[in-house]
């Protein structure tokens, strides 16, 4: 999650941290970017950019790709509202669909239950469903205090979905007993994991 890539100097930072972690493929949120904008991402190591907005101060997502990864682009499935960016294609001549998710800070299970429908129509193989979910799986280890779970219907409705259609959190399933967090709430003085990246069970 970016918080923003409006200014031309953390756009360049962020892309500089991203090359220096050899990133092949970068999922972002909150780009803040308008269709336009988005193109200043293809830069230096990224060959393909594929987006979706909504306002230059609001929302946003973008997926990256090294300009050395062979993608081959079939079908880009852009969110008008700039909550998800859905691309389908072949990667080394095998099928991959990749999703990725700005999901609303509020609770909100009608567009969980959209998104990864949406992603288990077009994910014929192998494929990845990942971004800023908003919400805690499991309070016990995705939070560092048991506060109220963050949007508790979003998440019942995540965990339901992902267990029926055969997706694995890939990051708790090889770290199960592990505590780390990607998000730091003020208000509550906690921190919590509410990134995921989710993969077809067959594919561990």
């Amino acid at each position: 999650n970016c918080h923003g890539l409006g200014h031309a100097i953390k756009r360049k930072k962020i892309l500089c941290a991203l090359k220096k972690e050899k990133a092949d493929i970068a999922l972002l949120q909150e780009t803040h970017l308008c269709d336009a904008e988005h193109a200043k991402l293809r830069r230096a190591w990224v060959g393909q950019v594929y987006f979706s907005s909504f306002k230059s101060n609001s929302r946003g997502t973008a997926i990256l790709i090294h300009k050395n990864v062979p993608f081959i682009i079939d079908k880009n499935i852009s969110d008008p509202e700039g909550r998800f960016i859905l691309i389908t294609g072949s990667l080394y001549g095998q099928p991959i669909t990749i999703l990725n998710i700005y999901t609303p800070n509020t609770d909100t299970p009608a567009f969980m239950s959209k998104i990864i429908t949406l992603f288990n129509e077009h994910c014929v193989s192998f494929g990845v469903v990942a971004g800023d979910f908003n919400c805690t799986l499991n309070p016990t280890q995705d939070k560092s205090s048991q506060v109220p779970t963050t949007n508790p219907r979003s998440a019942k409705m995540l965990n339901s979905l992902t267990k029926e259609m055969g997706l694995i959190d890939i990051w708790r399933e090889t770290n199960s007993s592990s505590m780390d967090y990607t998000y730091y709430s003020n208000v509550h003085n906690t921190y919590s994991r509410i990134d995921y990246i989710f993969i077809p069970k067959s594919f561990i």
